[in-house]
């Protein structure tokens, strides 16, 4: 990291908190007048509800997201279409790098499903156009305490992202083949993509307490973070948990059905479950459905959640079809075999807020992938690069880790942030640490600060180290060549 870049980070952190307001308005005022995150309020603020629901709480500002178009076309548009872009900008630096090797492009890709150069880049900008059905239920979200609507009720939303960091929202059979992401991941600096993660369509019936089905190409909610952001970045951190990049918010193509399945004083339970063709292609690798779901249990004040998720899926793939998908899924399917491989992830998340200052996260997470050690089922390294030979005899692999974060909130616009994460790759299976065997720790210290509605700043400081190196493997970082990475850090994110 150059002396001039970490100068400015450090003055960028200490200068913004004496910018902020007590007034200010950002996407932090909902979520601290009703001690949620802020992501969940704003997805809450969009979905429109029965007059009923007006006697039980007031309604929450509307997001900025959405603002220029329903100033350009009026709110009374938005009952049929809404649209919304978030755009973010952001700043990277990192110790080990020379000159040389920065110019390569993506020197800076050491954070789960991030593709970002060092110094200053563009990270995407995300237009979505969407009609929210009147619901108690949202896909992701989760369930909101608000009477079930008793009408059935549609709607849609598709998502576009263009950008530096949208390469991984690319699905095989579609986005993939657009000649702008072409040649795929490469040394090509700066190279922008673009990316569709969802495509789908909203049916809402008054069945039970409230459910919801949605269809189409959906994203995956079986993330680290659950309820994840509707957003392509966290709403508290620049950066992503490793957690997170092992349960990739990937698309599928297929249906997530939604149910509230119980609802009293002591809160709610709401289940979701989706069937897909597998994980980013329009038709399954291997001939399987793949699978996906959450329950939840949510206390009514919205000040408790703890959900478990899950996916799983034929992780292996025939020879035939290998060469089409490898490399150009993330990394996702590096098994060949004739027989089924189970490629599955569970996760565990409880979050509190701890009254209007502080909030809490944390979570226990495990995945493994399936091998029966036959001759014919074959492993390719997860490294990035052109496929190697690979190792017949496969006889699975498994990781897990844990992680947290704690939040306190100076004011309704400035938030402190503190993460910590231990993640455990004992087979040396992830494509994050260069195939070494490994237990890997990171703590990220961050700051999220809205200047205003419309404008927000996370600047933050993160360091990632190894715990348990050993001679016969690579270093974890650095391409195999260093066991720990520090680096400072911002972005800012416009709605509009």
């Amino acid at each position: 990291m150059n002396l001039r870049t970490l100068v400015f980070l450090v003055i960028g952190a200490c200068a913004l908190p004496c910018w902020a307001s007590a007034g200010g308005k950002g996407a932090a005022k909902a979520s601290e007048d009703s001690g949620v995150s802020s992501a969940t309020v704003e997805v809450a603020a969009e979905i429109p509800v029965e007059k009923t629901t007006a006697a039980v709480a007031p309604a929450p500002e509307l997001p900025a997201e959405g603002s220029l178009f329903r100033t350009l076309f009026g709110a009374k548009v938005t009952k049929w279409i809404d649209v919304g872009s978030t755009m973010e900008m952001d700043l990277l630096e990192t110790n080990h790098l020379s000159q040389a090797e920065r110019a390569e492009g993506s020197q800076c890709s050491m954070f789960p499903g991030q593709l970002n150069d060092c110094g200053f880049g563009f990270g995407y900008i995300d237009t979505w156009i969407t009609k929210n059905p009147a619901s108690n239920i949202y896909a992701g979200p989760g369930p909101f305490p608000f009477p079930a609507p008793k009408k059935v009720d549609w709607g849609y939303r598709t998502d576009i992202l263009y950008g530096r960091n949208p390469f991984v929202n690319t699905m095989h059979g579609w986005s993939q083949g657009w000649g702008i992401n072409n040649p795929g991941v490469s040394p090509v600096y700066r190279q922008n993509y673009l990316g569709q993660t969802t495509a789908e369509v909203f049916l809402y019936l008054p069945v039970l307490h409230g459910t919801m089905i949605s269809a189409g190409m959906l994203p995956d909610y079986a993330s680290s973070e659950t309820p994840p952001a509707m957003r392509p970045s966290p709403v508290k951190f620049f950066t992503n948990t490793y957690a997170m990049g092992m349960q990739q918010p990937h698309s599928y193509i297929g249906v997530l059905v939604d149910n509230n399945i119980y609802r009293s004083k002591h809160g709610m339970v709401a289940t979701q479950l989706g069937i897909g063709n597998g994980f980013d292609s329009v038709t399954s690798p291997n001939g399987h459905r793949s699978f996906t779901g959450t329950v939840f249990y949510r206390t009514n004040n919205m000040a408790t959640t703890v959900a478990y998720a899950f996916w799983v899926q034929d992780g292996a793939m025939s020879q035939s079809k290998f060469g089409q998908h490898y490399q150009q899924n993330y990394n996702f399917y590096q098994v060949v075999s004739p027989s089924y491989q189970a490629y599955q992830g569970h996760s565990i998340t409880v979050s509190h807020n701890f009254g209007p200052k502080w909030e809490s996260r944390i979570e226990g997470m495990f995945g493994s992938q399936a091998g029966d050690g036959k001759a014919e089922t074959i492993v390719f390294s997860a490294v990035p690069g052109p496929p190697a030979p690979g190792t017949p005899g496969f006889k699975g692999a498994n990781w897990h880790g844990v992680n947290g974060d704690l939040t306190y909130k100076y004011k309704k616009n400035l938030w402190y942030s503190l993460r910590a994460e231990q993640f455990s790759d004992p087979d040396g299976y992830s494509p994050f640490f260069y195939g070494a065997k490994t237990n890997v720790n990171h703590l990220d210290l961050g700051m999220h600060y809205d200047l205003n509605k419309y404008t927000q700043f996370r600047p933050g400081v993160r360091y990632d180290w190894q715990s348990n190196y050993r001679r016969d493997q690579p270093y974890a970082f650095y391409g195999g060549k260093s066991s720990s990475q520090w680096a400072g850090l911002m972005d800012v994110v416009f709605f509009f």
